[in-house]
């Protein structure tokens, strides 16, 4: 992902962009409006990664219960700066580009529907006097059917996460206040709903059971305090409850598949790493241990719990997908995807 703003763009631009500036330094030391499907190119299979997986430990077998496929950020082309989203299997083989995104664009956090059908995913767009407009797309497995849900220019909006059932989506929006709070919408785009007024709201995931939403906030429009912390609710907005308190930034990315567990990543060591929780909060543990000037984050569960997806930039500028079992043994590297690419998610 390559990102350049934290706000109104969100925690996870915040937290890429803070990435990218260590990578750079140790180089040197609504109601939407009713949106009709637009055409699109067909899609373009690509060469495979020649970057084989390296081991690093154990990697149990199995492709982790799901289809073998995965969808993630790409740059096919490394001279441009326009990120797309594409489909793989885990070794990286029978590629294929699913987004074509203009110029000013970028295609970005892709999301896949419980039946592996479709995918939610966010569109950046570049506009004059240094703005830039975020909406939620949504497009079939394949590509085709691209359909901007949200088509707001009042507010920027991602942060996408379908309900178990596959009829709601919750996300969050500057809309209303200027900084991301949470809202609901139905699967088309309509009956939009502001969900958490009374807080700052980004990032949230939906548990697989439909009873919880996790989130991130972020308290300097009430305190001064620039710092990212993990909550949960319940999906009308009740009960909000703060998991994390440590300083430093944390983002949550995904559920484990039997809502127990959630995977984050956390800035309380200096730098992002990859960790995981109890769905009350409890357990928080360190998964993985990159040098300094590194960053492990966006970590996934396989749809069968026994594996995690996650991105790691370096400190020379690469950027890669890797898998570890979830207890963060066998940590494995997939394929390289350039800077930018990441948010590897599983087909179910």
């Amino acid at each position: 992902m390559t990102f350049v703003k934290k706000h109104p763009a969100g925690l996870v631009s915040f937290f890429f962009s803070l990435i990218l500036l260590l990578v750079a330094c140790s180089s040197t030391s609504q109601i939407p409006q009713t949106s009709t499907p637009i055409a699109t190119t067909p899609s373009k299979v690509l060469s495979p990664t020649a970057q084989k997986p390296e081991p690093t430990g154990t990697l149990t077998p199995g492709n982790g219960g799901g289809t073998g496929w995965i969808a993630f950020g790409c740059n096919p082309d490394p001279t441009h700066s326009q990120n797309d989203i594409c489909v793989s299997k885990l070794d990286g083989s029978g590629m294929r580009q699913l987004t074509h995104s203009l110029v000013n664009q970028a295609s970005l956090t892709p999301v896949w529907s419980h039946d592996g059908k479709r995918i939610l995913y966010r569109v950046d767009t570049d506009c004059p006097h240094n703005c830039q407009r975020d909406d939620i797309w949504l497009m079939n497995a394949d590509g085709s059917g691209k359909t901007n849900l949200t088509n707001n220019p009042e507010g920027a909006n991602w942060g996408a996460s379908w309900s178990p059932d596959g009829t709601q989506i919750v996300f969050n929006s500057s809309r209303d206040a200027g900084y991301p709070q949470l809202y609901l919408m139905d699967v088309g785009g309509s009956h939009v709903k502001h969900l958490l007024s009374t807080m700052w709201g980004e990032g949230p995931v939906w548990s697989p059971d439909g009873k919880k939403i996790a989130f991130s906030s972020n308290s300097i429009h009430v305190n001064g305090r620039d710092d990212f912390d993990i909550y949960v609710m319940n999906v009308d907005g009740s009960g909000v409850t703060r998991l994390t308190t440590t300083r430093g930034n944390d983002g949550v990315t995904s559920w484990s598949p039997d809502s127990k567990r959630l995977a984050f990543y956390s800035y309380r060591d200096g730098h992002p790493e990859v960790y995981v929780m109890n769905a009350n909060g409890s357990s928080q543990t360190r998964l993985t241990r990159g040098p300094v000037n590194s960053a492990s984050s966006m970590a996934y569960w396989s749809p069968d719990g026994t594996k995690i997806l996650y991105t790691y930039s370096s400190d020379t500028n690469e950027t890669s997908i890797y898998v570890m079992n979830a207890d963060g043994s066998g940590q494995t590297k997939l394929m390289d995807v350039w800077s930018g690419g990441g948010d590897a998610v599983w087909q179910p």
